[in-house]
């Protein structure tokens, strides 16, 4: 350990003690070795901040204005709001919680309470009846009561907005009716339970319905029910102009046989086939037992020769149980002649394809009836009390002829083919559609119509059918599984309804049912008005010997309600004013009528049919069938 001299001592010594007392603490050059200089070796005070160096001392300059957590912000003064923009606070940032001007809201403030008037909402009453919507706020309807039109408000500030919504899940309609933008039309029409629409108001004082959908179209495809019955095959469509000729009863007295069955098909149509088949009568009333079935095709008038058989599950014949519906396991192509197909006897050029169909039953049960008449007796050869062979085979040899009578018949509900278009029309009404007053047996104007135009028709009419009946579900069940694919539905029903006593508001009513149901299928529905219904006392012959059935005055009403296009109706086609000596006047034309009800052959095939057709193909034509 270094040490100093100690004087008296260390006699020629002490030099190099003292220079190893030094060397402790400086270098050999007299200087003080690094870190020989430490916190402990400083007195109190002895550095002032002038001894510093400048970057230091600029420093601690710094130091000295910043904020001192002990003062809590005390040194903002006049830069306080300054400081709070820094900070990114409002104003409420200084505010004192309270009710009054210049304070802010608590959480639990009663005017937040939903149960006190506010000056502002944003859901309107729900309302009940027919008026305007209120502009900034959500329009709830229900529509429970009845279908209702909302009207938008004129005079809105631009940028105003408001939504409509359709509450309930009846099949009544909200029809939103003001000055739309953009839809190429004054009203859009809500059908389901919860759907909506939203709208703005624009520069010229109209609305715009927002939400994505700018076009009448696109708001049609986005808001259309899909179909939800499939049992047809989605790529086929109405392949015969006369299909699904329900009777109103099944016989027992019959066991079967084959029939030999011409069904009229659009010229150049289709040439590829699928019957279906249904052990259904009536208004879809159930077959009471099980039917053995078998079925061929030919497309010339070969009586057999050319015969194509379907197969069933493999199977030549099928057993269908009652109230089921089949189709066969694949569709036959057949040779188109010249002639396109098969040219039916006493049908002038009407052509289409016969159908051969066998049907049996154990002794005491029942077949329904569920097909038309052919073009003329000689064409349908019809069940037997014995029974018969199976002619639908190839070369099994000929169908029994001139056995007919009572037209006990049963054949397909309905004629498929290869889809040649986009849209497919459809047809459901009474016996004026079905074809009644026609010959040969009961063609009618929609079928003609349809063979002419060459557009496919699948008419699926009934005898004495009224709206009231078609407007419960039960009885449009399984002909709602048969439109499966059709696109555009003729509806002409409302005749026999007036002339059982229905109201107007009952008829108005049970058709709106219908056209909604078929709106909801995403079919577009083309309604027919309605015709007179007379006496004579001269086979209406004249007019003036004719006495209304149904007033002109309902006549009216009904038929000027349709050609105003209500809710669900895509267009209305005017045949009442084609047979009446005016327009609703309650009077056939003279010489349009046998019977006061139906037109007359000459009726159908020269003024109703023709004029029918040329709808159809000028609608085709327009652009509108494949939107």
């Amino acid at each position: 350990m270094s040490r100093l001299p100690v004087p008296g001592s260390d006699k020629g010594t002490w030099g190099g003690i003292l220079n190893d007392f030094l060397l402790a603490s400086h270098e050999a050059n007299g200087t003080l070795k690094q870190g020989s200089v430490g916190a402990s070796q400083l007195a109190d005070n002895a550095i002032t901040e002038t001894q510093l160096a400048t970057a230091v001392r600029t420093s601690l300059g710094k130091a000295d204005g910043s904020l001192q957590s002990a003062n809590n912000l005390s040194e903002l003064t006049s830069s306080a709001s300054n400081a709070r923009g820094n900070l990114g606070l409002g104003g409420a940032a200084t505010l004192n919680v309270g009710t009054g001007t210049g304070t802010v809201a608590a959480g639990d403030d009663t005017r937040f309470n939903t149960s006190s008037a506010l000056s502002i909402t944003a859901v309107a009453a729900s309302v009940t009846s027919s008026g305007a919507l209120v502009v900034g706020r959500h329009n709830p309807v229900d529509t429970t009561s009845g279908s209702l039109t909302m009207t938008l408000p004129t005079g809105q500030t631009v940028g105003a907005k408001l939504s409509i919504e359709k509450t309930d899940n009846t099949v009544n309609t909200v029809t939103v009716s003001g000055n739309i933008r953009g839809v190429g039309s004054s009203s859009i029409v809500l059908y389901w339970q919860h759907e909506t629409l939203e709208f703005i108001v624009d520069g010229s004082g109209s609305y715009w319905p927002i939400a994505g959908h700018k076009t009448k179209s696109t708001l049609d495809t986005a808001y259309k029910r899909p179909a939800t019955l499939a049992t047809m095959p989605g790529s086929f469509a109405p392949a015969g102009a006369r299909l699904s000729w329900y009777r109103n009863t099944q016989v027992t007295n019959m066991i079967g046989g084959t029939q030999r069955i011409f069904v009229p098909v659009p010229n150049s149509t289709q040439d590829t086939f699928l019957p279906v088949f249904a052990n259904l009568f009536g208004e879809e009333s159930i077959g009471a037992n099980a039917l053995t079935i078998a079925c061929s095709i030919e497309a010339t008038d070969s009586n057999g020769t050319n015969r194509t058989a379907y197969t069933f599950g493999g199977n030549h014949t099928v057993v269908l149980q009652p109230g089921g519906v089949i189709v066969p396991d694949r569709a036959i192509t057949v040779p188109q002649t010249t002639t396109n197909y098969a040219t039916g006897a006493g049908s002038g050029t009407v052509s289409g394809v016969w159908l051969y169909v066998y049907v049996v039953v154990a002794s005491g049960q029942a077949i329904p009836l569920n097909v038309g008449l052919g073009l003329s007796n000689s064409e349908i050869d019809g069940l037997s009390s014995t029974g018969g062979a199976d002619y639908t085979l190839p070369g099994s040899g000929s169908a029994v002829s001139g056995n007919n009578a009572n037209g006990w018949t049963f054949g397909p509900v309905a004629l498929l083919g290869t889809a040649k278009d986009v849209r497919m029309f459809g047809a459901i009404g009474d016996s004026l559609l079905q074809g009644h007053g026609d010959t040969p047996d009961y063609i009618g104007y929609m079928n003609r119509a349809s063979i002419s135009s060459g557009i496919p028709v699948l008419n699926v009419a009934v005898s004495g059918e009224r709206a009231f009946d078609f407007a419960k579900a039960q009885l449009r069940a399984r002909r709602t599984a048969e439109l499966n694919g059709v696109t555009d539905l003729f509806i002409d029903l409302g005749v026999n309804d007036l002339a059982t006593g229905r109201t107007i508001a009952q008829l108005k009513a049970d058709l709106t049912i219908i056209f909604n149901w078929a709106t909801n299928l995403g079919i577009r529905v083309h309604a027919l008005t309605i015709t007179p219904e007379t006496s004579s006392t001269d086979s209406w012959a004249t007019t003036v010997n004719q006495a209304a059935i149904i007033s002109a005055a309902n006549l009216s009403s009904i038929n000027t309600w349709l050609r105003g296009l209500p809710a669900g109706i895509y267009a209305c086609y005017d045949i009442a004013t084609l047979v009446s000596t005016s327009q609703d006047s309650g009077i056939w034309k003279a010489g349009y009528t046998a019977d006061g009800i139906h037109p007359n052959a000459s009726t159908h095939q020269t003024i109703l049919a023709p004029a029918l057709a040329t709808y159809v193909s000028n609608y085709k034509s327009s652009g509108s069938w494949n939107q």
